[in-house]
């Protein structure tokens, strides 16, 4: 009985937010979102990593439990009633300058219209201005601790400790036009959401005159918070002169083949094929300080790729398609290995396979893709020393794709 009440259930729910009559209301297709405000966060007791050491006094630590974060969120509309999008969020606390904590976030999100569908529910018409947006997502989350010497010790340098790990979040977000145009509007939000970030322990060996002293600690960007929003939403224009195929997309990496994401401009060579179809892509993305290092690197990476598409049905020209291709990322680091000059230059190829949706009338672009590194070729320079070093590990890789196509 429980299964059959289930199955009608989801019946019912596909039913009412796909249903054909309510797509005809006129709503926004995109949304652009900043946010800025507090978030509560769950932090272990910092003695257990910055505890006595040597020649100086033990200094006591309170557990820190307020972050400010700051959060920008780009959706798209499906239906009137469903996005799907992604969120960049960074939060922050710190100690009188000496501690600092970050914690760097990438997630896919999707959001429902709440007052649409309260429309929906009570077939009642819903003031349009006041919007209730209720999401959910996961998150891919970067944490990363770091303490600064006080003075006198600022000599020695100790480096920034990271930890990776997924997370999920939820939000709330209330909002009013305050500006109105012919086919967008801005509009002023409040947000209240919880999320959860936890970290990995953090692990660090101190080495004294006769001891070695075990030191970790672990990181909770886990707890509610609240904040501002700014958002604008753009309705699709539609003009004959667009009526044609999306040749071009440009999207967000999240991983892919740099492993730190990148912005990415593809271009279709025969979009409009009912055979396989073939396009090139070229990214970029640059970094002051690598993720998953403990000592200061900067970074620049250009993946570069051939895909080829093929349709499932193997008659149709349909958005959803089985992707194959080869790639190529040349990557440039630059820094500090403890107090030497560090260069390196590294090149691999790569694998690519997995799913593909593109719009072909100027629309969404999502990819999910497996991608296997190959054996490359790197170039190091340490100290005005170099040395070439032939990588022959077979490295697995996943990447997520979402953007535009046009």
């Amino acid at each position: 009985m429980k299964k059959h009440l289930l199955t009608l259930l989801i019946s019912f729910s596909v039913h009412l937010l796909f249903s054909q009559e309510f797509q005809q209301v006129r709503t926004p297709k995109y949304d652009i979102t900043i946010n800025s405000g507090y978030q509560r966060i769950d932090m272990k007791d910092l003695n257990a990593f910055y505890g006595d050491s040597f020649f100086v006094s033990s200094k006591n630590y309170e557990p820190l439990h307020h972050a400010f974060y700051k959060a920008l969120q780009l959706n798209y509309r499906l239906t009137p009633m469903i996005s799907i999008g992604t969120q960049l969020k960074m939060d922050q606390a710190s100690i009188k300058d000496r501690i600092t904590m970050l914690n760097r976030s990438i997630g896919l999100t999707g959001q429902l219209d709440g007052m649409a569908l309260l429309g929906k529910l009570t077939n009642k018409q819903i003031n349009e201005d006041w919007q209730l947006q209720l999401q959910v997502g996961i998150s891919y989350n970067l944490m990363q601790l770091k303490h600064v010497p006080s003075y006198g010790w600022n000599c020695i340098i100790d480096p920034w400790y990271y930890s990776s790990r997924l997370g999920g979040n939820a939000q709330v977000k209330l909002s009013y036009p305050i500006f109105k145009g012919s086919n967008s509007q801005c509009r002023l939000g409040f947000n209240l959401g919880y999320q959860y970030a936890h970290s990995n322990e953090f692990v660090a060996f101190q080495e004294y005159a006769s001891s070695v002293i075990h030191k970790s600690v672990s990181l909770g960007f886990s707890g509610f918070n609240s904040g501002l929003s700014l958002s604008c939403e753009i309705n699709k224009h539609k003009s004959p002169r667009r009526a044609g195929s999306s040749n071009n997309a440009i999207y967000v990496d999240v991983l892919g083949q740099t492993y730190f994401g990148a912005i990415v401009y593809e271009r279709s060579l025969n979009v409009s094929s009912n055979g396989v179809q073939h396009s090139v892509s070229g990214g970029f993305i640059s970094l002051r300080q690598v993720p998953w290092t403990s000592f200061n690197y900067s970074m620049v990476s250009l993946p570069f790729s051939y895909n080829a598409s093929f349709d499932f049905n193997k008659t149709k020209n349909l958005p959803s398609k089985l992707e194959l291709g080869l790639g190529l990322t040349a990557s440039f680091f630059k820094g500090y290995a403890i107090t030497m000059p560090y260069r390196e230059q590294t090149i691999y190829p790569c694998l690519r396979l997995g799913y593909t949706y593109h719009s072909y009338r100027h629309g969404l672009l999502f990819k999910a893709t497996i991608i296997p590194q190959l054996p490359g070729v790197s170039n190091t320079f340490n100290d005005n020393t170099r040395k070439t070093s032939y990588n022959s590990q077979l490295m697995p890789g996943f990447g997520i794709s979402i953007g535009k196509t046009f």
